[in-house]
């Protein structure tokens, strides 16, 4: 199964040149079926910037069998590295508000980056 039209989200490599993290929902539907054409651009600007192709992703398995939306994150093997480094990877950090950034789709059509604020 796959969605109808495109889909937009964000993604950063972290912790190494070839892992990339992003939101689970990017790439499968949370029933365990995954969706076809996933495509990466790194510094991405008007549908330009470094094509990244991939051999494996991974969820967290409570994502499907429990509709957990915490586990709402997805791991991607890339084959190439990321030309613009990677940022460092840390959990169950104490903080209870950060800064996101990303292309969100429902933003200017996902062409700009946009940051937001957030708490848990």
């Amino acid at each position: 199964m796959t969605p109808d039209g495109d889909l937009y989200g964000s993604g950063q490599f972290v912790a190494n040149l070839h892992v990339l993290m992003t939101a689970a929902h990017l790439v499968c539907d949370g029933n365990g079926n995954w969706y076809k054409n996933i495509h990466f651009i790194r510094a991405y600007k008007k549908g330009h910037g470094q094509k990244i192709d991939w051999n494996r992703i991974s969820v967290p398995s409570n994502y499907f069998r429990y509709k957990d939306r915490s586990k709402d994150y997805a791991f991607i093997c890339t084959v190439e590295k990321s030309k613009g480094g990677a940022l460092g990877f840390c959990s169950g950090l104490p903080y209870s508000s950060w800064w996101a950034i990303g292309y969100p789709k429902n933003f200017e059509s996902g062409q700009y980056m946009q940051k937001v604020y957030g708490t848990k």
